[in-house]
């Protein structure tokens, strides 16, 4: 019960950081939804991993959310 409560934190705490994170970013291109879709499949599958495997899921997902942008 507690560890689901952590859990939820985290994901929720995730999403703000990512919306903070995108407030000021322009892409270069139109792959915003494409980005968006990346994030969200990433969220949604953390849930099943491991506390490792979703730090590294969450860390190369918002990595790859800025290989195409550019900071506005």
């Amino acid at each position: 019960m507690e560890e689901e409560k952590i859990r939820k934190i985290a994901q929720i705490s995730t999403m703000h950081l990512t919306q903070e994170l995108l407030t000021n970013v322009q892409y270069s291109d139109d792959s915003i939804v494409l980005q968006n879709e990346k994030i969200a499949r990433a969220l949604k599958n953390t849930e099943k991993d491991s506390m490792d495997r979703k730090k590294k899921i969450l860390i190369d997902t918002i990595g790859s959310v800025f290989e195409n942008v550019k900071v506005a």
